[in-house]
């Protein structure tokens, strides 16, 4: 079937068949690219462990009760709104393999999103160019990472992309329906949804002050997905207290730079600016060609604003955050992903049919190339949640790291709070019962200017197994004990800052390293 849909695929690229049998190819293209997309999730989510945040949704969703599971939501130590949690609640029932169940959702938000997208291009670009358009989203953070992680991303992307299909048919009352439910669902599953509506704000205020109307059907959904907010602050401004005034992650400017190479898996942040350069500037020049009555409504000014402004959300976010105190991840952000593709099918469908071809050969070429890797080793893909374990012989490298030092009695201080929690998890009980995470948010602070770890891991212990202890206590009644130094380590420095001495037992590049720690009797804790 592949074979035959390509043939007419060429045949359409030459110009051979008529309307309807273009539709039909495009159309053809883009439900196997839909299954395919379904079976790609399915199979990572099986092969890739579930790391540290994806614990936090299972600890909350997992709970025995609605009377355990409300009050995990309500501590705080998870940032997600309670209607996340319970989506992720019914899923855990799908099937027997809990990290499938747990991604399940994210791996079904992907297709509506790469459907609302190819929907929402072809307006603006043709069936050819918005198909190439949807597949351009394969390789990027959005499907290699967040469609298999069983967070709220993939989700509220695809919410969003509704919202843009609603949004350029918003005349009639059921699209501006369907476009508040979007933005309502979308803020439901997290809390910085809010932020990617801002292009929704500033497009319709474009349109307000162009024609000096003020269209109820836009501005009611965009007053309403504000609702969720308002009901769950008191619970949002506990997560802030709980996490304090010396987060991790606070919005830096110059890192913006790194996000859209992020976005696209490229490893020099040049090339992701240059993408964001070429998409609003096919934005903006879509919009001034406009000349025909057909082609101006496809390149209103409002959709050129809500484009240019989603592509450059990343910017947008930063002053609020960097004035309320926030965080800035580029995960936040994903959303302008969406911006960037349709803005590079619109630069190539402007050079005409060559254009659209050497697109077409640098998508799927770019695309296929990730997916070739993917499917050759799997267990080893590259693309992975940071600072985590990202295959089941990772962490079986890391056990026999630690398993190998031997002194089977003595208690291990992991450093990586991340790994920890994987650590828990997987293993078994007689080795995770001696692995301790220590506390102390004061020499965090010092060497990693946060205390985000020592706060976090204290916060999840109260509902995971973890074992935690204050640092100077715990020194103070072990004169010697294993200490495994993961990727995440301020504990190192204040070891050595205090006199203690640290015999190397056993290492391997990227599975961590084992040492002896023996504190020194009267060095100052």
């Amino acid at each position: 079937m592949a074979s035959t849909e390509a043939k007419r695929f060429f045949a359409l690229r030459e110009g051979k068949v008529s309307d309807s049998q273009q539709k039909a190819v495009v159309y053809g293209f883009l439900g196997l690219l839909i299954i395919y997309v379904v079976i790609r999730g399915v199979v990572g989510a099986l092969w890739r462990p579930l790391w540290y945040d994806e614990l936090y949704t299972l600890t909350i969703a997992s709970q025995a009760n609605l009377h355990d599971w409300w009050r995990a939501v309500q501590s705080g130590f998870d940032s997600a709104p309670p209607a996340f949690y319970l989506v992720e609640r019914a899923a855990l029932h799908v099937t027997r393999h809990t990290e499938l169940n747990l991604r399940l959702p994210s791996i079904l938000a992907f297709p509506v999103t790469l459907v609302s997208i190819f929907i929402y291009a072809r307006r603006r670009t043709g069936d050819i160019a918005a198909l190439l358009c949807a597949m351009s989203l394969l390789p990027t953070l959005l499907f290699n990472i967040y469609t298999i992680e069983g967070r709220a991303y993939s989700m509220v992307i695809a919410c969003m992309a509704v919202a843009l299909v609603c949004y350029q048919r918003i005349g009639t009352r059921g699209w501006a329906v369907l476009f508040g439910l979007a933005l309502v669902a979308a803020e439901l599953l997290h809390y910085f949804a809010v932020f990617a509506m801002i292009p929704f704000w500033i497009a319709e205020g474009v349109m307000v002050l162009r024609t000096r109307r003020f269209r109820w059907g836009v501005w009611l959904p965009l007053v309403c997905a504000m609702v969720p907010l308002i009901v769950f602050f008191p619970m949002l401004l506990r997560i802030k207290a709980n996490y304090g005034p010396h987060v991790f992650a606070r919005p830096v400017f110059i890192a913006i730079e790194g996000y859209y190479a992020a976005y696209f898996l490229l490893n020099r942040n040049r090339l992701g600016i240059a993408l964001v350069l070429l998409a609003i500037a096919a934005v903006i020049r879509s919009a001034l060609i406009a000349r025909d009555a057909e082609h101006a409504e496809r390149t209103s000014v409002e959709e050129t604003a809500l484009l240019v402004s989603l592509v450059a959300l990343p910017c947008i976010m930063f002053v609020p955050l960097k004035f309320m105190g926030g965080i800035l991840l580029n995960r936040y952000a994903l959303v302008a992903t969406l911006g960037v593709a349709v803005g590079m099918a619109m630069a190539f469908s402007n050079a005409g049919r060559k254009g659209i071809v050497i697109y077409g050969l640098l998508v799927v070429s770019v695309a296929g190339l990730g997916e070739r890797s993917f499917w050759l080793r799997p267990e080893h893909y590259s693309f992975s949640p940071y600072f985590s374990a990202t295959s089941a012989s990772a962490l079986g490298g890391m056990k026999k790291v630690i398993e190998d030092a031997g002194r089977t009695t003595s208690p291990i201080v992991v450093s990586d709070c991340l790994l920890q929690a994987q650590f828990v998890y997987y293993f078994e009980p007689k080795l995770t019962d001696r692995m301790v995470y220590l506390l102390d948010p004061e020499r965090e602070l010092r060497v990693t200017k946060a205390d985000t770890s020592s706060r976090t891991q204290l916060l999840f212990s109260k509902f995971f197994p973890l074992k935690v202890a204050n640092f100077s206590a715990f020194t103070s009644n072990h004169e010697e004990f294993l200490f495994y130094r993961g990727a995440l380590d301020w504990n190192t420095r204040v070891f050595l800052e205090n006199g203690y001495s640290m015999e190397l037992l056993g290492a391997q590049e990227g599975y961590g390293a084992v040492y002896l720690v023996k504190t020194t009797k009267g060095a100052p804790r």
